[in-house]
């Protein structure tokens, strides 16, 4: 009897109607169960004509697009859901329901969830930034020990050696070769003299003429003068070396900048080791005023200082620091260290593969302006 009447009240499904059941009906149970399939987390799944409320079954719907539509008629709809959790358990059947509330588009193309998605979740892998070794520095250093782990012993005694060897090359064109201002430069003196260089930069002193830094009436720094004398200041700067002169122009048959690449890769690496890089760099170009003698330096008519030196450099995005940097000194420049497949590429691509090699696989952010962006550097 039971299953004659279950057949009068459930009427049987067909192509374009679903079984129906009344709620009232005391086999209602039993045809949740068997006809329900129940998730927890897909409402995907859910039929299309189950969601539209009853007044969008009349309407008539244009298939147009929804761009010019305000966000206020998309927005028109909401739906509330009503789950059946059913229990593992075995033995009577208990039902639980909860509603979720969402935001439809006029045309269903979008769900919009009213309450933000729960955040008790596990992070991508690929927001996950993977840190960089590098060497704990202790926050109490006082600024000397800082300023000498980038400016190493091991660099300070290069400079100091190969300067001391142009300065005996210029006391020979001095009758009196025994003047203060030729002889030898020791460390204390280098660092006295590198003293006075950041004290000019950090008071927007470098550009001023050194006659009015060493002036005597009153305009000029006392403490150039306290320090050394401006002829002997004038003979460090022009003996001041980088390398050994004697195999530099062998050496720059491979390397154009081999007068100073040396000591620039060595104080780079150090900007790479004490640091440690946030989640976001900026890749982009840095100008040096340089109006010396040098093959590689550019001529820019629309810069206010028009001869420059160009470093392209990838430095921290929110702190602005120097993390890696070469010196460009020609278009073979921007491929050094890429493999033969990397170097067919533009040139703005293999600077980007250049400087983001010490970041590799790392999920940092990396912007660049339009000059670097291409579809190569996107695909790689």
């Amino acid at each position: 009897m039971a299953s004659t009447k279950r057949s009068l009240e459930v009427e049987p499904p067909t192509s374009t109607k679903k079984p129906r059941i009344n709620v009232n009906s005391q086999h209602f149970e039993r045809f949740v169960t068997e006809n329900v399939t129940i998730s927890e987390s897909d409402d995907s799944s859910a039929d299309e004509n189950d969601i539209l409320p009853p007044e969008a079954e009349e309407a008539e719907v244009d298939s147009g697009s929804d761009e010019n539509i305000p966000l206020a008629e998309l927005l028109c709809d909401v739906r509330i859901e009503k789950t059946v959790l059913e229990s593992d358990t075995e033995g009577p059947l208990t039902s639980q329901e909860f509603t979720r509330k969402y935001y439809y588009g006029k045309r269903r193309c979008m769900k919009w969830a009213t309450e933000p998605p729960s955040r008790n979740r596990r992070t991508p892998a690929h927001n996950i930034v993977i840190p960089i070794a590098n060497v704990n520095v202790p926050a109490e250093s006082e600024p000397e020990s800082l300023f000498s782990l980038f400016l190493s012993q091991n660099i300070k005694d290069k400079i100091i050696l190969h300067t001391n060897e142009r300065l005996e090359i210029l006391r020979q064109k001095y009758k009196r070769t025994n003047k203060p201002e030729l002889k030898d430069i020791d460390e204390i003196e280098f660092d006295a003299f590198l003293g006075l260089l950041v004290y000019s930069a950090a008071f927007k002193s470098n550009d001023e003429d050194m006659n009015a830094l060493f002036a005597t009436d009153g305009t000029g720094r006392d403490i150039f003068r306290a320090v050394m004398s401006k002829e002997r200041f004038q003979m460090i700067l022009i003996a001041l070396q980088f390398d050994d002169f004697s195999t530099r122009e062998e050496r720059k048959l491979a390397n154009v900048a081999a007068a100073v690449s040396e000591i620039f890769e060595k104080f780079v690496s150090k900007c790479q080791k004490y640091y440690r890089l946030g989640d976001n760099t900026t890749i982009d170009e840095m100008l040096l005023s340089f109006r010396g003698r040098c093959r590689w330096k550019k001529y820019m008519p629309n810069k206010p200082r028009k001869y420059d030196l160009e470093i392209k450099c990838l430095t921290d995005g929110r702190k602005g620091y120097l993390y890696i940097a070469y010196l460009y000194t020609g278009k073979n420049s921007d491929g050094l260290g890429l493999s033969q497949n990397e170097k067919k590429l533009l040139l703005p691509s293999q600077c980007i593969l250049c400087l983001s090699k010490p970041i590799p696989n790392t999920n940092r952010n990396t912007t660049a302006d339009n000059y670097f962006s291409s579809i190569d550097v996107c695909d790689d």
